[in-house]
């Protein structure tokens, strides 16, 4: 019975995972895309990530960056975009 709210939030999770992926084809047609240029599309998020947070995390690293450091844990906590 603990279980139970962890298989639903994995049963949503994989649900909403799969309506995105799903969609792509129809989002494709609608904006008349390539398949180019919606892998673009996909691998921004990753890579702007990939680019800002070591730096963002540098800036919250330092003793005396108390401004960045809010900044910082809020981009470090989201979830994960995949």
């Amino acid at each position: 019975m603990l279980n139970l709210p962890f298989l639903l939030i994995e049963l949503l999770d994989e649900l909403v995972f799969g309506v995105n992926q799903a969609a792509w084809p129809l989002i494709r047609t609608d904006l008349r895309l390539s398949y180019l240029q919606i892998g673009l599309l996909l691998s921004v998020p990753g890579v702007v990530s990939a680019v800002l947070e070591p730096l963002l995390g540098s800036l919250e690293a330092r003793p005396k960056s108390s401004r960045f450091s809010g900044f910082g844990i809020t981009l470090r906590d989201r979830p994960n975009q995949e």
